[in-house]
């Protein structure tokens, strides 16, 4: 039941919130996720939230107009570095940011749009869309939706837009069930990323997201923390699209809670859902 339900929401709303991101764009400026540098410096900017938040994390920064050369700044260096002085650092030990380029803060209102749980059949429509309307978005991919899928992964790097970590499996009580668990599933996502891409990705999103009720809470810590100590880079959200939410929001509601939240933030970071089930 909730297969069908997040496909059909998906088509069924997918125009409305696209012309929504259009329009928007156009008088508050587009762009995507950008580096780890933004993402510290703006811890203290904006809180993202979830539908059960407990902690707050910032969202992230990206270039000015015109967002379709916006892209997520290359690394100054890919050679590996030291295995990291974390408590974990003897689990995948290869797990370690490159250092980025330092990435400016637009002054003027940004949205960032992500989306979640692909890649799949459906990215391929959101990736039409996207470029019919040269916007660039976040696409945070579950590893285990990335084989048979590899063609799809390619696009989304080929046509600019940044890709991101969302676990293996995105069951919470594998991902959450312990720090080396978590270091396991998103070293396998990052490694398929990487060898189909041809590059690393500093930037991910916690299934459930950072604040999430799912898992334990000193096991989050120890994770959050860890992957700090790495480098790396988290994203929430402080707008969803709630395609997948039951019961069924309606257009108004759909197109009333992005527009509502956009009034309320500086930095918009909407959450959106490309997968197939």
């Amino acid at each position: 039941m909730q297969k069908k339900f997040r496909r059909s929401t998906f088509h069924k709303y997918r125009k409305t919130i696209f012309i929504f991101c259009f329009l928007y764009a156009l008088t508050v400026g587009v762009a995507l996720v950008a580096s780890s540098h933004q993402a510290s410096a703006l811890q203290t900017f904006s809180p993202a939230s979830g539908a059960n938040s407990r902690a707050s994390s910032a969202p992230p920064s990206s270039s000015a107009l015109p967002a379709a050369s916006s892209a997520l700044p290359e690394p100054s260096s890919t050679k590996p570095l030291t295995p990291p002085n974390t408590k974990f650092g003897h689990i995948c030990p290869n797990l370690v940011v490159p250092k980025v380029e330092d990435y400016k803060r637009p002054e003027q209102k940004t949205v960032y749009f992500t989306f979640d749980d692909g890649p799949s059949a459906i990215t391929e429509t959101v990736l039409g869309i996207l470029k019919e309307y040269n916007i660039k978005a976040t696409f945070f991919v579950v590893g285990n939706s990335i084989p048979g899928n590899e063609e799809i992964l390619k696009h989304i790097h080929e046509q600019g837009h940044s890709i991101g970590v969302h676990s293996r499996t995105h069951d919470y009580k594998k991902v959450y069930s312990s720090v080396e668990a978590f270091l396991n599933e998103y070293e396998y996502t990052n490694q398929l990323i990487k060898n189909i891409t041809g590059e690393d990705t500093p930037i991910f999103r916690y299934p459930g997201g950072s604040n999430n009720r799912v898992s334990n809470y000193d096991t989050l810590s120890q994770i959050i923390e860890e992957m700090r100590g790495r480098g790396f880079a988290y994203f929430d959200w402080n707008c969803s699209a709630e395609d997948a939410t039951i019961p069924l929001k309606t257009v108004e509601e759909v197109f009333g809670s992005v527009v509502g939240s956009a009034n309320l933030q500086q930095d918009l970071v909407v959450l959106i859902h490309d997968s197939q089930g």
